[in-house]
């Protein structure tokens, strides 16, 4: 039972950090505070759903809901870096309405009882592109940057590697299930646990980043751009 809890964990320690090193920032950055709350909580309520109020009832409807705020979510933080480097807020706004669509009548189709699984996909590749923009603007950039100690940098970091990753999964449902019920080894499972970890790791040195970024006076700090 206590793997299955394992993400929530992950999530938690994560929002923990968020709380510790940026509870004096008064920037955009504290809204990640909610955004984490949010998160820990859904995860919380569908384990109990799924194996404490009814055992084995399913909990898709909870993060079919949880989606569109996710995504939400990280539209403003992709919008908020890369406008650094001189992307349109209407491009995001864009991409959001196209997502909202699919989801939209992906959901109404399945009435919200069914996770959008195409919705997700959609929205995964959008941030899949938008990071690799990010990775092309920094190699472009003229100005120095410190990337260990970057913040936005590991944000966009685990962004990638959880969505490219999680994307190349979603593409192989059938032959994952396949080997688990041969096997019975949750490839999918164990390879998701490790993508939340690389995720909220990666997110949790941004905090610590922001955090000394913040308090520190050094030229090198005050010359990195900020979102």
């Amino acid at each position: 039972m206590f793997k299955y809890t394992l993400t929530i964990w992950i999530e938690l320690i994560c929002f923990v950090m968020c709380l510790i090193y940026l509870r004096a920032d008064k920037g955009w950055w504290k809204n990640f505070s909610w955004f984490l709350l949010v998160t820990v909580l859904t995860e919380a309520t569908g384990f109990y759903i799924h194996f404490g109020y009814r055992p084995g009832h399913s909990n898709e409807w909870l993060y079919n809901l949880y989606l569109p705020v996710e995504m939400a979510f990280l539209c403003l933080l992709l919008y908020r870096i890369m406008k650094t480097y001189g992307m349109s807020v209407a491009w995001f706004i864009g991409a959001y309405a196209v997502f909202l669509c699919i989801y939209l009548v992906e959901s109404t189709g399945n009435r919200f009882l069914h996770y959008s699984g195409l919705s997700n996909m959609f929205a995964s590749i959008m941030i899949v592109v938008c990071c690799c923009l990010f990775y092309y603007y920094l190699l472009r950039a003229n100005d120095y940057i410190d990337l260990p100690v970057y913040g936005p940098f590991w944000l966009i970091s685990g962004l990638f590697i959880f969505y490219f990753g999680s994307t190349g999964l979603n593409s192989f449902l059938e032959p994952l299930k396949k080997i688990y019920e041969t096997t019975g080894i949750p490839v999918r499972f164990i390879i998701m646990v490790v993508l939340n970890f690389i995720l909220y790791a990666c997110w949790s040195y941004a905090f610590i980043c922001r955090n000394r970024n913040k308090i520190s006076s050094s030229p090198l700090s005050s010359s990195r751009p900020s979102f």
